[in-house]
């Protein structure tokens, strides 16, 4: 596996129960490479392309935080305080402490290189072929799409899911960021409930094939739960159940869709104006003949 020193704008930094056991996951299962780590109390795997997943084992299980690297970090202190998110700064560091955009588990930095990856096993036990993205939750999309289109991100798929929420996805380089608000009941609407704020809600795996992702969880002795390969043509999922990643949601998705291309502005505007339909992760006007 060969991959340049530079991983992209985004890192997720999680806190675990065991390194050894968060490096079983990571390594071994989802077939990210390792990086140097800081000391023994730290870890950190390269998930293809561009997505670094970095972990403590001396803080609480689950997310910390998303971190994102942006060329002009004062543009985008410009940008959301123009759009009076409730934001602080940490040395060189925009924390985004809005309960509405972010809710204290979003970072803005300027883009800093990591180390190269060492080999890792090529796809792990599930067949990885690619991260697609990692997903806020968010009560105020509009604002949160403005703050990230600052950041760098070119929104590129958009519309109203199965779950009772609006999505947004905007590519960063390598790797993409979903933004989902809710607009009906749903997990997304009662996640920002438990928590009273936004933050981040999931991790999206892209695999060769989702039967055969499932029986390398099987084989890894990883617990799953919502299996769908049937109801959508175009979009196939099954998660790892929570109390086996230290809290954080992990989908594994199986899909011929790649979205790279930028959405015009009017497809952006109707589609946060709940024009488009993205159930089969493809985005389709509402009322339009699917036949």
């Amino acid at each position: 596996m060969t991959t340049d020193a530079t991983a992209g704008p985004a890192v997720l930094h999680l806190g675990v129960e065991e390194l050894a056991t968060a490096d079983l996951l990571y390594h071994a299962t989802l077939g990210a490479p390792r990086l140097a780590g800081a000391d023994r109390s730290s870890a950190s795997w390269l998930l293809p392309p561009g997505l670094v997943i970095s972990a403590r084992d001396d803080r609480d299980r689950g997310t910390d935080h998303l971190e994102v690297g942006v060329d002009d970090l004062e543009s985008v202190a410009s940008v959301a305080q123009a759009l009076a998110l409730d934001v602080r700064r940490q040395g060189d560091r925009l924390l985004v402490d809005d309960e509405a955009v972010g809710g204290g588990q979003l970072v803005l930095t300027p883009q800093r290189p990591v180390p190269g990856p060492t080999d890792g096993p090529p796809g792990g036990a599930v067949g990885l072929t690619r991260t697609d993205h990692v997903c806020l939750a968010v009560a105020d999309l509009p604002r949160a799409v403005e703050l990230l289109r600052a950041a760098g991100g070119t929104p590129v798929l958009a519309g109203d899911g199965v779950v009772g929420a609006r999505a947004v996805l905007l590519r960063f380089g390598r790797t993409k960021i979903e933004l989902l608000a809710p607009i009906a009941d749903g997990p997304i609407r009662r996640f920002l409930e438990r928590r009273g704020r936004s933050g981040v809600h999931h991790l999206t795996l892209f695999v060769a094939d989702i039967r055969a992702a499932v029986a390398g969880l099987d084989q890894q002795g990883l617990p799953w739960v919502d299996l769908d390969d049937h109801t959508r043509s175009t979009w196939h999922e099954v998660y790892l159940r929570p109390r086996a990643t230290d809290g954080l949601m992990i989908q594994l998705a199986h899909t011929d869709q790649d979205h790279r291309a930028a959405l015009t502005p009017e497809q952006l505007d109707d589609a946060l104006a709940g024009r488009y339909d993205v159930t089969s992760y493809t985005m389709q006007p509402k009322g339009e003949d699917r036949a």
